[in-house]
């Protein structure tokens, strides 16, 4: 345990209260689950009170002239920053918080090898994402692509077909000549333009035999 002295106001007690060390690992394990991150809690006056993983050789240490006591808590209560290794050999991206009310700082860090890892796997994770999506995306322009040929040579069929019909209709299949049907749609069509503008057409027959 460690012993912590909150001072009084005038006429009142003093309160002592004890931090048990045991209840903080259980914290930082339900914290940190994977067994890679830190928890720490200071004194305002920078004195290392707990820690896990527990170095026993740093709790009670002064801290206050640390980069965290030194630059993060003067500019923000909250920040984060990276952790010395030189405190147990281990990167790590630290956030820390001071608490409203109490003399206490709050830290939580995570080893850098652990960031890493996730995000590596997010990034492994992403990519077989994007490469699964750019498979699908590729197969399916492949088949609107053969879709669009087959639709397109269709059509070229539809139009080819249509045009030898519509030869067939209108020309004699001996001659080549324009048939009956076709020459009374040509002449009906001459006689609509002559009655619209007046302008007069000839009309020739010659008995070819």
């Amino acid at each position: 345990v460690a012993p912590i002295l909150f001072p009084a106001a005038p006429g009142q007690s003093r309160f002592v209260g004890f931090l048990n060390q045991r209840a903080f690992e259980q914290l930082t394990r339900k914290t940190h689950p994977d067994g890679k991150g830190s928890l720490s809690l200071f004194s305002s006056d920078g004195t290392l009170l707990l820690r896990y993983p527990y170095p026993e050789r740093l709790i009670g240490l002064d801290f206050s002239q640390g980069p965290l006591f030194g630059e993060m808590l003067g500019e923000q209560i909250t920040g984060t920053s990276w952790a010395p290794k030189s405190t147990d050999g281990v990167l790590r991206l630290v956030a820390h918080h001071q608490l409203n009310g109490y003399p206490f700082v709050m830290t939580a860090g995570l080893e850098a090898d652990s960031i890493l890892n996730r995000a590596r796997n997010e990034i492994i994770t992403a990519a077989i994402v994007l490469v699964t999506v750019l498979l699908f995306i590729g197969v399916l322009v492949v088949l609107l692509v053969r879709q669009f040929h087959l639709a397109e040579a269709s059509r070229r069929a539809l139009l080819e077909a249509e045009a030898r019909l519509r030869d067939l209709a209108t020309h004699d299949s001996l001659t080549g000549c324009l048939n009956r049907r076709a020459i009374l749609v040509e002449a009906s069509e001459e006689l609509h333009r002559f009655r619209r503008n007046g302008r007069p057409f000839s009309l020739l027959m010659i008995d070819v035999d």
